[in-house]
């Protein structure tokens, strides 16, 4: 739809590279129906991505990784496709420290791939260690959950799963640190 507004600045915000998210989630050799659309989609993706860039005046991404992945070292006429971090806004969230049980949290909606093999990873291999030198540590979910990533979860010792909140401040607040162990996705 750009191609014919060439009088007029065009911006793409892509956040990240779909086709990097793609391959690494056919990595987890999982073969579902999903992995296998994703297998299949992946190549296409990427080359896609790739030409559209440079079809925009403008073109952001969230991480320098993404960007290398989508442009190759020493192509010129690249200083358009931008890297805006993600961030937060430190002076309106005020940090104390947690006082309780020591709570670890994740945030992150729980209907993407990327976000379950994360927690997957950290529940089987991570919280066990944890919990065996203190074993009241609680690992929290925070985010947008089907009823069955709930049931998946909450059945492993330690775990809770909130599901959608009204603010996320206050339901990681007693946390004493964030979990990010992303084994797939991109951005």
């Amino acid at each position: 739809y750009i191609k014919g507004c060439s009088d007029v600045p065009t911006v793409l915000e892509m956040t990240d590279a779909f086709s990097l998210n793609y391959k690494r989630v056919a990595s987890l050799n999982r073969w579902s129906l999903k992995e296998l659309l994703y297998r299949i989609e992946a190549p296409r993706a990427y080359r896609y991505e790739r030409s559209t860039v440079y079809d925009f005046d403008l073109v952001s991404l969230v991480s320098d990784v993404d960007r290398s992945f989508l442009i190759n070292e020493g192509q010129k006429n690249t200083e358009h496709v931008g890297v805006y971090t993600n961030g937060i806004d430190l002076e309106s969230r005020s940090f104390s420290l947690p006082s309780g049980l020591p709570n670890m949290a994740f945030i992150g909606n729980m209907r993407t791939v990327h976000n379950q093999a994360s927690c997957d990873y950290f529940i089987q291999r991570i919280l066990p260690l944890v919990r065996e030198e203190v074993s009241e540590a609680t690992f929290k979910i925070i985010g947008s959950a089907p009823e069955s990533i709930h049931k998946k979860y909450e059945d492993n010792p330690g775990v809770q799963v909130t599901g959608w909140v009204d603010s996320i401040t206050e339901a990681a607040g007693n946390a004493f640190c964030g979990i990010g162990v992303m084994r797939v996705g991109c951005g």
